[in-house]
């Protein structure tokens, strides 16, 4: 079954899927390979059968987390899910295997998680306000939170900006072979804008020392090129000193939510994230239901919650009246 993996992953190289969701598929199919083997005994996929796929989905859903024992997000399962789908398609398609099991997969539905960790306006003006912008970490550590909150950009799209991917002429963003090997373009406004170009004209060449070869933007003064362990070093620093919890994807939800409770359409928000299905993006809908009401107070003619139910004049008019006639009955 090892071997069959592989050559699976290889073809997945070969479409030019990242690194990272390389590495992604290894551990969870390597799950599925380990589980076939200690709970039914099949190392090899030609033996695999429907009871088998069975209960590795039966085993996926009663799945904890070693850290922490709870349950894995509906997120997680459905991307091990998928991942085992994919893979199945891939030995039935190779004629590895003579029966497709992914009929097994079809009524399986996950719902997406909310997002929980998006910050509020102040608890991101508590974190900004953390950083000591008086040191050269400190103002590129402050840069890398204006952009992360300014953009939307994932946490490796960040670290693999290259000088020339940003334009200040255009006030633009190229962000090259993103999530599923797409480029985009993405908007700079003038804060984060600003950051940048102070960040890259007068600190990062500090940073960078006798290293005039580092092309990417955000570099280590020790190593170099930031790497992703020490980027989320630098993020759980502050949120330690804050005691505001949050991570590089936490940013990207909350500029995500804070655009969309500010009346951005949420095509645009798709297209800025980089969002291939829109029903991705749409997970910010549910964030904020309470704003509802809002939005209902300012279009609808007919609406008059205020916080407090505030009856609209005309009816206090009328019981005021009735009200008065019942006194002089009496």
């Amino acid at each position: 079954m090892k071997s069959n993996i592989e050559k699976f992953i290889q073809s997945l190289e070969a479409d030019n899927y990242s690194p990272n969701t390389l590495s992604g598929y290894r551990k969870h199919l390597n799950l599925f390979a380990e589980i076939m083997n200690k709970a039914y005994a099949v190392t090899e996929v030609e033996k695999l059968s429907k009871e088998h796929v069975i209960g590795f989905i039966v085993y996926v859903n009663r799945l904890r987390r070693k850290k922490d024992k709870e349950k894995l997000s509906p997120n997680t399962k459905s991307l091990v899910i998928n991942r085992i789908k994919k893979y199945l398609e891939y030995l039935s398609g190779e004629e590895i295997i003579h029966k497709d099991y992914t009929y097994l997969f079809e009524d399986i539905k996950y719902a997406k998680r909310i997002p929980d960790n998006v910050l509020t306006e102040r608890q991101l003006e508590t974190v900004v306000r953390s950083i000591n912008e008086n040191t050269h970490i400190g103002f590129r550590d402050r840069t890398i939170v204006e952009t992360f909150y300014g953009t939307g950009i994932r946490k490796n799209e960040l670290l693999n900006l290259e000088l020339y991917d940003i334009s200040f002429e255009d006030h633009k963003i190229f962000i090259r072979q993103g999530k599923g090997k797409k480029d985009r373009i993405v908007p700079m406004g003038s804060n984060t804008e600003n950051y940048l170009k102070e960040y890259i004209e007068k600190v990062r060449p500090i940073l960078a020392g006798e290293n005039t070869m580092q092309t990417k933007v955000f570099i280590s003064a020790a190593t170099g090129q930031l790497k992703p362990s020490g980027l989320e070093a630098m993020l759980y620093k502050y949120s330690k000193v804050t005691g505001i919890h949050f991570s590089a994807h936490s940013l990207r939800h909350t500029f995500a939510t804070h655009m969309l409770r500010n009346g951005a359409s949420i095509v645009y928000i798709q297209e800025i994230l980089g969002h291939e299905c829109l029903s991705t993006t749409e997970i910010y809908t549910k964030i904020y239901p309470a704003d509802l009401k809002n939005v209902l107070k300012e279009y609808h003619p007919r609406y008059y919650l205020t916080g407090k139910i505030e009856e609209p004049k005309w009816r206090r008019r009328v019981e005021k009246i009735y009200l008065i006639k019942n006194l002089n009955m009496v």
